[in-house]
């Protein structure tokens, strides 16, 4: 028996993880379809192709942040893509327009808080990664533990980012209708990640879905360890009414603060799906490919 579980992160993108570690996890807990989807990059996909198990399957896949107006305001999105070319202009055209204005509002951040605190350690800071999608302000809050002894100023450091939330901004997203065009474009397969994650109720959900399609969205994840099974059943009869694909993935990111998520089997063994429409989809595009590296204990 082997699981599906096309959504994780690892550490290029906000994970705590790196590819070959939560490949460990996936196989220790037979997933047999197994795809890290960071946010926003691509950067991942050296790692994740060369430390998955020769009796696992990958395929390319990220996550990227869309929006779409509803009800009169932005509304921000996740669109998963599975199986694209990671060569198609299109396709990288929007993660290098997202990575850009990532690396723009780390630089901002960078200035506002050298004129905030005189000894800021630009030193450290500088040698960041600002192309990462991350939780930028910890990572600062990391550097300045490093470089400054004196507790009561570091606390000033964690008080200043408690009152002003780093955040990428309303005009972070992409377009939806461009996001889902680009992955279309590539080859590959779009879907909506986690439709309850939004806030939206499930009436909103719907006609969120109803204009997804519309753009040529290609499928919906419908099982998600944080996603009831009554939620799932409502996501079911949208991809039965606008024969779309269905997907399956835990959207791991740590092992803390999870209430004991796991790769592949979810929260208290709720996810286990052996199979998903994506992946069989994915599959017959020869799409799938397998991993090269030996299983524990084995030659």
């Amino acid at each position: 028996m082997f699981y599906v579980d096309l959504h994780a992160h690892s550490i290029y993108s906000d994970g705590h993880f790196t590819p070959m570690q939560l490949s460990d996890m996936a196989q220790k807990n037979s997933v047999g379809i197994f795809a890290i989807s960071d946010h926003d990059t691509i950067n991942h996909l050296i790692d994740y192709k060369n430390t998955l198990f020769d009796n696992m399957y990958g395929t390319n896949a990220t996550e990227i942040s869309s929006k779409i107006m509803f009800n009169g305001k932005p509304l921000k999105l996740h669109i998963l893509a599975y199986g694209f070319d990671e060569n198609n202009k299109e396709f990288l055209q929007v993660l290098n327009e997202l990575k850009y204005k990532r690396m723009s509002a780390h630089i901002m951040l960078i200035e506002t808080l050298k004129k905030q605190f005189a000894n800021f350690p630009l030193e450290k800071v500088v040698n960041l990664d600002l192309e990462r999608y991350c939780w930028f302000d910890r990572d600062i809050i990391s550097c300045v533990r490093q470089s400054i002894t004196d507790k009561d100023v570091v606390q000033l450091y964690i008080d200043y980012f408690k009152s002003h939330k780093f955040k990428y901004g309303k005009e972070y997203p992409i377009e939806a209708k461009e996001v889902i065009g680009a992955i279309n474009s590539s080859g590959g397969i779009s879907v909506l990640a986690h439709p309850f994650e939004y806030g939206l109720m499930p009436n909103e959900i719907k006609e969120v879905i109803k204009e997804l399609v519309s753009y040529g969205l290609q499928g919906i994840e419908v099982y998600n360890s944080d996603c009831s099974k009554e939620n799932s059943k409502l996501l079911m009869n949208e991809v039965n009414k606008y024969n779309l694909l269905y997907s399956a993935g835990t959207d791991y990111h740590r092992a803390i603060n999870s209430n004991g998520k796991e790769i592949g089997i979810g929260l208290n063994h709720n996810l286990c799906i052996e199979e998903t429409s994506v992946s069989n989809k994915l599959l017959t595009m020869r799409k799938l490919y397998t991993g090269s590296r030996s299983r524990k204990g084995e030659m």
